[in-house]
């Protein structure tokens, strides 16, 4: 989904033109997952509990697993360095 379920009621209604008819949508074609979703769909039923996660080196373990390439590479950037600095 690109967009919450209520984007429409925030449009002006002059920008609302009239009611859009699903059968002149293109149909979607079928998705065939590639080798590395069907390995992230395997890691994720076995990944243990949060309760069985002891490190942070656990936790970025099972999520480079887990999340898309994407996904990984926005949360493995928080820190280039791997450590916060704390400003008072």
């Amino acid at each position: 989904m690109l967009h919450p379920p209520d984007a429409l009621d925030n449009l002006k209604p002059e920008w609302c033109l009239g009611p859009v008819d699903p059968t002149t949508s293109p149909a979607e074609e079928e998705k065939v997952p590639t080798e590395a979703e069907l390995q992230r769909q395997v890691s994720r039923v076995q990944m243990p509990s949060v309760e069985n996660m002891l490190l942070l080196q656990d936790f970025e373990n099972w999520a480079e697993r887990v999340l898309s390439d994407t996904a990984w590479a926005y949360y493995r950037s928080a820190t280039d360095e791997e450590r916060s600095t704390f400003l008072s």
